[in-house]
């Protein structure tokens, strides 16, 4: 059959995706009907084999075995809600958190922390703002302060266009969306918080250069 070996050698060929999906459409489209007829049933075919192996696979589960596979797959569904969620209100402009104090200092000392790799500077950044005195904190947490005002304020007006472009439901959903966020996770222990911390924190949308050209905005502002 022609179909399957045409598409390996066009795949090989750094042939992109989209042309080689209309090659295959085309290529379909012009085989006899007892050839689709063929692969049809062969698809059928694998389709119980499947189904079969998955069913044997179920009835081998023990309840908790099985408790913890409904799980996970709730998890999942409840991960990719939340990355459709997160890119929807990306795309209608929904200001940025903002950032707490921790973050501003790591923005600022990221370039000269020891360290090799972004995770063991952060991580030396933590202990280092573990060790600051509260009036050696006070200019980061006015910026976090003066951060929280800019959020609000955004927030505000964010939900007021919305609102005029109906689109409510974006609003309505802020519950849900903290929701799906927060589902399936474990408590944190005391003893994890700072680790909790440092993880977020080394996510792209706080990143140390992003952070960076924040203070320097802040600065250049007072």
């Amino acid at each position: 059959m022609q179909l399957r070996g045409s598409e390996e050698q066009g795949m090989g060929d750094g042939i992109r995706v989209s042309e080689m999906a209309k090659k295959v459409a085309h290529t379909w489209r012009s085989l006899p009907v007892s050839e689709k007829q063929a692969y049809k049933a062969a698809e059928e075919m694998d389709m119980q084999v499947y189904k079969e192996q998955l069913a044997l696979y179920k009835a081998q589960l023990t309840p908790s075995q099985k408790a913890a596979l409904m799980e996970e797959r709730i998890k999942k569904k409840a991960s990719r809600e939340l990355k459709r969620k997160k890119k929807e209100l990306a795309m209608f402009g929904k200001p940025k958190k903002p950032y707490n104090s921790f973050n501003f200092f790591m923005a600022e000392r990221f370039q000269e922390a020891k360290g090799i790799s972004a995770p063991a500077k952060i991580k030396w950044l933590g202990d280092e703002w573990q060790n600051l005195s509260s009036s050696e904190k006070q200019n980061y947490v006015q910026l976090a302060e003066d951060d929280k005002i800019r959020y609000a304020n955004e927030m505000k007006l964010w939900k007021e266009q919305m609102i005029e472009a109906g689109r409510e439901d974006l609003l309505s959903s802020e519950k849900r969306f903290r929701m799906l966020r927060n589902k399936g996770t474990k408590p944190v222990k005391v003893s994890e918080v700072k680790t909790v911390m440092i993880s977020k924190t080394a996510k792209a949308s706080s990143s140390p250069e992003v952070l960076a050209k924040v203070v320097k905005t802040k600065k250049s502002e007072e």
